[in-house]
This record gives C-alpha cells, sequence and structure tokens, in this order.
C-alpha cells in the first residue's frame, strides 16, 4: 500500500523533512511518481515499511464518507461499519489479488475475525448495494437484537460438549427444532459464545480426560537423587514407517516397538520391534535382555496396558520373575503416560528417526504425508524389509546412546556415559537360572497324558506319581519341543517332551513301542502300591446284595442270622478258589431269604 509523504508524517507524528530523511536512509521503502511537485514528481512511502503504530494510526481512521449514522446506531457500530468499508476500499486500490490481501492484511494487522474470501466479498456487496449503512451489524446493539435463551442454550451446550464432536451447526439444527415456538439468533451467536468456553472444559468433554492430561504440565522429577538401575521404564510404540516382510510378500505393515529405558540416564537398555502387536511374552523377553547386558533393576515401571498387567509381572504371583528377582513392579495411572520419560524418547525417535524413511507414514491417516497416499504394492516397492529397518534401528539406537544429551540432569554427557558414572551397584544373574524365571509359569493338573500346554501334551514317567496332582510348568514360547515341571512347592521333577499324536495312518513300530513302553512304567508304577489283600469283588456282591436284601425288608435276626450263615459258607467258598460254588452259593443265599420274607408276608396278611 503507497501513501504520500505528508500521510506518513501524519501518521508518525513527525515531519514532512523527517519523513524524507528517513527515506533516503532507506529506513522506510519509497518509489517516485509522476506528479506536480518539484521536478514534476512526487515520492510516496510504502505503509507496510512504517512502524506497527502507525499502521495501526493508518487502519484506524474513519473512511471519511458524506453519509450520516442512522437512527438507533451506537457509535461503535458505526465505527465498526466504516472499518468494514475502509477494508474494502483498501483492497479496491491495492492492486493485490483477492487472496495476497487477505494475507497481507491478517499477518500484519492480526484482527480477531480474521478476514476471508466470504468476508470480504460480503463487505464489498453491501457498500456497493447500501453503503457504510449497509455494513452495520445490528446484532445485540442498540436495535435490541435477539439474544441467546438460556434454556435453549443449555440444551445446545448439552448436546455439542460430548466426545462425538458434533459441529456448531448440527447442534444450532438440533435446538431449534426442539424449541419451535422460541425466536433464535443467528448461528454467528452461538460460535462466538462457544469460543468462549472454557479451554480445559472444552478439551476435557469433547476430546477426553488423556487430552486434557496432555494439557496440563508433568511433574518434574529430581532424577540426581536416584542412581542407574533404581528405575526403569517400559512402554509400546507403534513406529510411524511402513515395512514389509522379509519375503516381501504380504501387506506393508508398522512395525511393534518394546523398550526399556533407565530413568536416570535416558540410556535404552533394551528394545525388541517385530510385526505382532505386544504382549507380556515380548515384555518379559525385552526384560530378560536388559537383565542380560546390564544386571537386575530395583523398580520397573510399566503401562497401564493389559499386557503388563500379567501376572507374569504381578508382584503377588510367587512365580512371577518380578516377585522371584524381587523387583518392585509400578503401574502407570491410567491417562498419565506422560509421567513416563519413554513417552519423550517415543517422540524423538518419530522425529529423528522414522522421518528420514520415504514410507514415513505419520501417526495416523490425518497426518499422513501426500507422497504416502498410495497403494500397498507401491508402498512395497520403497519399504524396506524388517530385518532391514530393524538393523538400521538398532544403529540409530546405539549412536542416540553415546551423543550428547540435553536432558534434565544430563550434563551435555551422553546416555551411555552418564549410566556408568551413576551405576553404584549391578546384580547379575545366572544365565539357566534367568531363562527359567522368564519362561512362561503356569498351573497345570497331571492328567494321564501327562500335563497340557500351548495344545500339546508333554509326558514323562516322572509324572507318574503326581497324577491328578498340581504341579508347576515353564514353559518358552521359542521352544514348544519341552517343557520344565516343578512340584507345587518349586521343587524340580522333570523336563517332559511333547507327547506325539500318533497318525491315524502309517503308524510306525517305533510308535507302537513308545506307547506300549508308557504303558509298562505306569503299571510297573502301579504295582508298588498294590493293596496287602486280595479280595474279589464277587465277594464284595455277594455280602452287599445279601445284607441289602436283608435289611431293606425288615427280616427278622433268624432270616438275617442265615443270611449271615450263607454269606459265611460263600466266602469259604470264594477262598477255595472255586467261582461257580460262589455264584452257586450266593444264589441260595439269596433264594432262601426271599423265600421266607414272601411266606412271613403272606401270614402277616392272612393275619
Amino acid at each position: 500500500m503507497w501513501i504520500t509523504v505528508k500521510k506518513a508524517a501524519e501518521l508518525l507524528n513527525c515531519s514532512i523533512s523527517a519523513v524524507q530523511k528517513n527515506c533516503q536512509r532507506k529506513k522506510y521503502a519509497c518509489r517516485c511518481i509522476d506528479g506536480i511537485g518539484r521536478g514534476g514528481k512526487q515520492y510516496e512511502v510504502l505503509l507496510e515499511s512504517l512502524p506497527d503504530v502507525a499502521r495501526m494510526r493508518y487502519y484506524s481512521v474513519p473512511l471519511e464518507t458524506n453519509e450520516e449514522r442512522p437512527n438507533g446506531c451506537s457509535g461503535k457500530q458505526w465505527s465498526e461499519a466504516e472499518h468494514k468499508a475502509r477494508i474494502v476500499v483498501e483492497y479496491q486500490t491495492s492492486g493485490l489479488s483477492v487472496d495476497g490481501f487477505i494475507e497481507w492484511y491478517n499477518e500484519n494487522f492480526s484482527p480477531e475475525k480474521p478476514l476471508n474470501r466470504q468476508r470480504l466479498f460480503t463487505y464489498q456487496k453491501k457498500l456497493k448495494k447500501g453503503g457504510v449503512a449497509a455494513l452495520v451489524d445490528n446484532r445485540g446493539g442498540a436495535t435490541g437484537g435477539v439474544q441467546i435463551n438460556e434454556e435453549v442454550w443449555d440444551y445446545f451446550y448439552s448436546i455439542f460438549m460430548t466426545q462425538q464432536k458434533r459441529s456448531v451447526a448440527y447442534c444450532y439444527d438440533k435446538a431449534k427444532k426442539h424449541f419451535p415456538d422460541i425466536q433464535f439468533p443467528s448461528i454467528s451467536s452461538f460460535e462466538r459464545r462457544v469460543r468462549k468456553i472454557d479451554k480445559y472444559s472444552y478439551i476435557y468433554y469433547r476430546e477426553g480426560e488423556k487430552a486434557l492430561a496432555d494439557l496440563l504440565p508433568s511433574m518434574e522429577r529430581d532424577k540426581s537423587s536416584i542412581n542407574s538401575n533404581d528405575i526403569w521404564f517400559s512402554d509400546h510404540h507403534r513406529m510411524d514407517v511402513f515395512v514389509k516382510n522379509n519375503n516381501g510378500k504380504g501387506k506393508p505393515f508398522r512395525p511393534w516397538l518394546t523398550v526399556f529405558f533407565d530413568a536416570r540416564s535416558n540410556k535404552v537398555i533394551s528394545l525388541i520391534s517385530r510385526k505382532e502387536s505386544p504382549n507380556s511374552y515380548v515384555i518379559k523377553k525385552c526384560l530378560r535382555i536388559g537383565i542380560e547386558n546390564f544386571g537386575v533393576p530395583k523398580e520397573v515401571y510399566f503401562d497401564n496396558g493389559k499386557d503388563y498387567r500379567s501376572k507374569q509381572f504381578d508382584n503377588d504371583f510367587p512365580y512371577s520373575i518380578v516377585k522371584q528377582l524381587e523387583i518392585n513392579c509400578i503401574h502407570a495411572t491410567p491417562y498419565h503416560g506422560q509421567a513416563k520419560t519413554v513417552e519423550r524418547f517415543f517422540g524423538i525417535v518419530a522425529d529423528q528417526f522414522a522421518k528420514s524413511f520415504d514410507t514415513y507414514c505419520g501417526a495416523d491417516n490425518k497426518n499422513r504425508p501426500e507422497q504416502m497416499r498410495i497403494s500397498d504394492e507401491k508402498i512395497k516397492n520403497i519399504a524396506p524389509t524388517l530385518d532391514e529397518f530393524n538393523s538400521y534401528f538398532q544403529n540409530w539406537v546405539e549412536e542416540y546412546n553415546s551423543k550428547p544429551n540435553g536432558g534434565a540432569f544430563m550434563n551435555g554427557e551422553s546416555p551411555n556415559v552418564v549410566y556408568e558414572k551413576n551405576l553404584k551397584h549391578k546384580v547379575k544373574v545366572n544365565q539357566d537360572a534367568l531363562n527359567m524365571m522368564c519362561a512362561t509359569v503356569n498351573i497345570r493338573t497331571v492328567h494321564k497324558n501327562g500335563v497340557s500346554v500351548w495344545n500339546n501334551n508333554y509326558y514323562d514317567t516322572a509324572l507318574i506319581p503326581y497324577f491328578q496332582q498340581n504341579v508347576i510348568v515353564r514353559n518358552s514360547p521359542e521352544n514348544i519341543d519341552k517343557v520344565y515341571i516343578f512340584d507345587i512347592e518349586n521343587n524340580y521333577i522333570c523336563t517332559a517332551a511333547a507327547k506325539l499324536v500318533t497318525a491315524y495312518r502309517n503308524t510306525s513300530e517305533a510308535d507302537f513301542a513308545e506307547a506300549k513302553r508308557q504303558k509298562r512304567e505306569v503299571k510297573e508304577h502301579i504295582k508298588k502300591y498294590a493293596p496287602k489283600h486280595n479280595i474279589s469283588v464277587h465277594e464284595l456282591i455277594a455280602v452287599n446284595q445279601a445284607e441289602e436284601i436283608a435289611t431293606s425288608y425288615d427280616a427278622k435276626t433268624s432270616e438275617t442270622e442265615l443270611v449271615n450263615i450263607q454269606t459265611e459258607k460263600a466266602v469259604s467258598e470264594l477262598k477255595k478258589g472255586g467261582e461257580s460254588s460262589v455264584l452257586e452259593q450266593r444264589q441260595k443265599s439269596i433264594s432262601v431269604v426271599m423265600n421266607k420274607y414272601y411266606k412271613n408276608m403272606k401270614k402277616h396278611k392272612e393275619a
């Protein structure tokens, strides 16, 4: 915008010569045009080169018009209308494009209500049609514009302040339908009132508790009071990079990262990057890697997710790894992930590592770069394999651990240096013992085929004495060929191999031999517990049935005695080893009793 030197002097509240001198010194931008001045020349000053105060004065000066203020129009309303008219005039005389003028205006004056194409064209149309008076805003002014009914606002507020994130237009329309008899102001009245809603309340009700928590200042911890290995953080993170399977087949995917992170030194202790979503086994494996290389931490600070809530990390579960290694396990409060230092590390990973890949995709579709809005096949053409990605990331982590760190209590030193300086005590664990502790622990009942884990049966003859008893089973998902079995007091019993299911056809002699061997071992075992007295089942049947018949019908003493006599005879015959005689005697004993019983019953009825 070019103005005269005289106008510039008025805006700067100085003399014309002072403006000219500043133009000669190139303090203000100026140009020379044909005019009526000395030598037929006239100078103009670029408005944008003047100080902000001068520019604001220029736009605060009302537009000089011959129009009179309408009745009922306040001075403030008329001033605002003149300002709108000035914007139109300045646009028409600027020589700038629509977008260029709008950008210039918003950038230089930062108005409360930014100028846009629709607003500019509306001002221009109204000014042309009805002059400055047509630009007067009568809403809520001296003319008594319609105000928002409080009952209407409460209804609008109730459907607007939800996590469905309904638009103002939607809620406005619903409110009008709900209150058909109430006069409504324009939708802009609701938009203005929405902008006045408390920011924290707006975020909480429309975005949720976590979004609010992210806005709140996080706690600053004094890390100088702790040592290396005192606290390890752990969390998962889905990488913002697409990779492909090592064989190149299948769809591209975003790897999952599981990491352990030392709180004192900001050092990455261990990490695992893989295709599958994380679970408790991956966490335990990552922890084991960290312990193997750096010793046992005093505390681990976990996320609140389900996989971290597994009994494998339960301080009260006697066979959990944290219980066995005496590690105190702490879980983060829900929606307070910023309390973990590892969250900041993930931000660094996204910014300094992930963005170096052509397949960087952002955290979600909303933030996905335009060049990544392509098909899966095209992504695969430029994506690294999972192994390549893991190799790059491992190298990057090593570089991160060795680079100077500007974080709090780091003194500009690298995580490696800070870790070693503050490592006061290192607890090592025997490798075999560590492997056993890191195995998946389950309580199982021994059945005829051993114990069942991972849909497999595991058998060893040492389990025979523990039939139908509970045992502790330790196994690694990486090796399902065998499991380690302990009694309930954690004493080692055996290492049980997977029990193979025999094929329906083409069963080998070896299969039969193995099955026969297992049965033989069971039989040999049960011989140890054979009873000392060999009483035949037939004897017991004879005794039980005879006594049952005798007592069921209230037989007389003489009849019971008879049964007992017959039973004694049966037992005697049984001891002699004559099975046929036993059956014969049993039949006789039952027959005698039944005959006498029916005779007595007949006499009783006749009497």
